[in-house]
């Protein structure tokens, strides 16, 4: 196990980014087609936020495997919803970036390690939603969400050397401020200009909250009061993302949306 988890981080903050519609092996090229390209506004509304792309991520490669598929989860939400709605390029766009940079961010330990893979489920689920069949990419939704689920399960056999909720609070913490960064991002004063950053930091926010729910017990077990002060500060901050579609007014200010993300965060080092 030592020898393994010593191969697992060898070469911390190697990043390896693939294109849209490339793959990075061979093997990966042959059993998973390219993921369908959103038309050219769903493509510049994915270069909008995106600031975890560039900060180089968590030291610990554990906690940056972590949030890399806390990130993953949180644009699969969004895109859920905004396909539950008929918005089937915005969906896309976040397909897309799955499959694209977040996935070339896992793509060296997937490969290394021989994990569970999900490129040919985003692949899918790319497809359907180009064929705007709901149904269909329900399904392949599903699809992806339990190859996520097996990959966490994989890479969790690293996460040796501290509690459970101390990985998962400090991945959380990294996607806080990924959120707070979409929400800026998102802003010009008064008005929402760049819906696909908006949409991030609420998939990232619902899947947060899903996540300290699920694992709620083990949360109290660590430390009750602060896991109280916690839910009440996530709630405070998710007020911010009313829906999937940017309301026409800002419920909250940037600078309010830094100060809420501030206490969750600071909340949330009580369990590192």
């Amino acid at each position: 196990m030592t020898k393994r988890t010593r191969k697992l981080w060898a070469g911390i903050g190697a990043v390896t980014v693939v294109s849209l519609g490339v793959t990075p092996h061979a093997d990966a090229q042959s059993t998973a087609p390219t993921v369908a390209s959103p038309n050219s506004s769903a493509l510049s509304a994915a270069k909008a936020g995106e600031a975890y792309l560039t900060d180089g991520g968590p030291k610990d490669t554990r906690v940056r495997v972590a949030r890399d598929s806390l990130l993953l989860r949180g644009h699969l939400r969004v895109a859920r919803e905004l396909a539950d709605l008929g918005r089937w390029q915005e969906a896309l766009a976040h397909v897309t970036q799955m499959s694209g940079k977040l996935y070339g961010r896992l793509d060296r330990y997937i490969t290394q390690h021989k994990s569970p893979t999900f490129l040919a489920e985003l692949t899918a689920l790319g497809a359907a939603l180009t064929a705007e069949d709901l149904a269909r990419a329900q399904r392949e939704a599903a699809a992806v969400a339990g190859k996520l689920d097996a990959h966490d399960r994989f890479f969790e056999r690293f996460m040796i050397g501290a509690a459970k909720t101390s990985f998962t609070a400090k991945a959380i913490a990294e996607v806080i401020e990924a959120a707070r960064g979409d929400y800026v991002a998102s802003l010009d004063g008064a008005r929402f200009v760049k819906p696909f950053a908006y949409q991030e930091g609420r998939g990232f926010i619902g899947h947060t909250e899903h996540v300290i729910t699920r694992d709620a017990d083990a949360f109290r077990r660590s430390n009750a009061s602060a896991f109280a002060e916690l839910t009440r500060a996530l709630g405070a901050l998710k007020a911010a993302w009313p829906s999937a579609v940017p309301p026409d007014t800002p419920v909250l200010t940037a600078a309010e949306v830094a100060q809420r993300a501030a206490m969750v965060k600071a909340l949330l080092a009580r369990f590192f």
